[in-house]
């Protein structure tokens, strides 16, 4: 019911959740993440993110459910959004990443973002990249994954973005890596010049 934005049946199996005293019910806050799912498939991404707010604020147990729930929600979010849909699910992560030390979030936004035909949310990407340490992190593990998805698209230019600022915030193995990927490409296209 939650995939589908289905808030009334999901608000019907929270009542009723509710009404069975279960100490397994309580711990999982009666399954009201389930409500803020539903909520956002149905476009109210404001509400749904003050709800998962004090969700994994308040209950532990649900940080997990709920790391895997906004890994789909954030994704499809990202690729399909306005602007400011963008920039409300940008500020919900950082508050994440800041507070609870979680960057994951912010992590799946960064990979739509910098893997985006857009220029401008490749530039968002690099941004956060840049001001948020916890982000890069996060990333850095997965980079050269990224940077093959780059290249497998032939976004040669935003590979060479990437290890500009590699260059500026990161330790050498990772840029080293980078290199390597770039190097391994230039070489199975035949292009002399290039590397």
């Amino acid at each position: 019911f939650a995939g589908s934005g289905d808030k009334g049946m999901v608000l019907k199996l929270i009542e009723l959740s509710t009404l069975l005293d279960s100490d397994t019910l309580k711990k999982y806050s009666h399954f009201k993440h389930y409500l803020a799912k539903a909520i956002w498939v149905k476009g109210n991404i404001s509400e749904a993110i003050i709800l998962f707010e004090q969700l994994y604020s308040n209950n532990i147990y649900l940080r997990h459910s709920i790391r895997n729930m906004l890994k789909c929600l954030l994704t499809d979010s990202t690729i399909n959004r306005s602007e400011a849909v963008l920039f409300i699910i940008i500020n919900f992560a950082k508050r994440l990443g800041t507070n609870y030390k979680d960057f994951y979030p912010l992590a799946c936004i960064w990979k739509c973002c910098i893997l985006s035909e857009w220029f401008t949310d490749q530039s968002i990407a690099l941004e956060l990249l840049e001001q948020v340490e916890g982000l890069r992190k996060a990333v850095m593990s997965n980079i050269s994954y990224i940077v093959l998805i780059a290249l497998k698209t032939n976004q040669i230019d935003l590979v060479y973005r990437l290890l500009e600022v590699l260059i500026r915030c990161e330790p050498k193995t990772q840029y080293t890596k980078v290199v390597g990927v770039l190097f391994d490409y230039k070489v199975s296209k035949r292009d002399l010049q290039g590397y």
